[in-house]
Parts: C-alpha cells; structure tokens; sequence
C-alpha cells in the first residue's frame, strides 16, 4: 500500500492531468465529428434508434452520470465536511471560495436573458432552466479564462519582480 502511495504521491497529478487531457479530446472528437445533437435527431424514437442504435458504450454513460452524481452530492458534501472538522482554521480558505463561487453564479444568473429559443422551446425547457444554463456557460467561460490569465499574470509579476 506504500508503493501505491508514493506512487500517486509523486505521479498523481501528471496521471490525472493526462486522463482530463484524453477525456477532453475524446469528447472534443465526439463534438467536431459531424454527430447532430439532440435537437436534430427525429422526436420519433424509432426513427431515433434506427440512427443511432443503442451501442456498448451506452452503458457507460449512465455509468458516468451516476458517478458523476454521486461525487457531486455524496463525496464532495462528505469530503467537505470531513476537511471542516480536521481543520477548521484551515479550510476557512475554501469555504471563502465556496461563498465566491456561489456569488459568482448569483451574478451570472442575474446577467443570463433566459431568452427562449427554438431548440429550447422545442425541447420543453422554461425560461428559468434556459437562464441556469446560461449562468453555468458564463461561470465555464469566467473559468476557463481566469484558469488561463493567472499562470500568465503570475509569471509576468514573477518575471517583472525579479528584475
């Protein structure tokens, strides 16, 4: 069990930063290959399922979507928690962040139009959902930039101090 330890200690962050990496050109495949979305495809679900028929990699995907769920609502609360109790001066830095990112949506949900569009109205969706998705794609955007202007501002400000 060491070895597995030391292991992940020192190789832990380049595996998962090359599964994210794989994961993301796979799904980034998936986009560019010419597959129509969900709004495109026929309401009749045999039509559905004679263009698409149902393959071995569908069970994988509920198998995603439950995982996913299931960090987002029990390992994510529990792990939380768990941190709070055996630090609390410490992870005073993370609920600060918690309260940050929760303001950051409360901003971009004010922000979405929740204007409803033919593909939203098509797929049953109200202008309140509409409005939730648009704030998610805004925080996406927000972090996707901040993730890649804080390393180039930090080595320009490091660049510039040790002048």
């Amino acid at each position: 069990m060491n070895g597995l330890y030391h292991f992940l200690k020192d190789k832990g962050l380049l595996i998962a930063s090359l599964v994210g990496l794989a994961l993301t050109l796979v799904f980034f495949a998936l986009m560019v290959s010419g597959i129509p979305d969900v709004s495109m495809l026929p309401d009749d679900i045999s039509k559905r399922n004679a263009l698409y028929p149902v393959s071995s990699f569908d069970p994988f995907l509920y198998l995603n979507e439950f995982l996913v769920l299931f960090a987002f609502f029990v390992v994510l609360p529990a792990a939380a928690a768990l941190g709070v109790a055996r630090n609390p001066k410490g992870s005073i830095f993370g609920l600060i962040g918690v309260v940050v990112v929760v303001v950051l949506f409360g901003v971009f949900y004010a922000m979405a139009s929740g204007e409803m569009t033919a593909s939203a109205l098509k797929m049953g969706l109200d202008s309140g959902t509409v409005k939730i998705v648009e704030a998610c794609i805004y925080i996406t955007y927000f972090f996707v930039i901040t993730s890649i202007a804080i390393p180039i501002g930090m080595a320009i400000f490091g660049a510039v101090r040790n002048r």
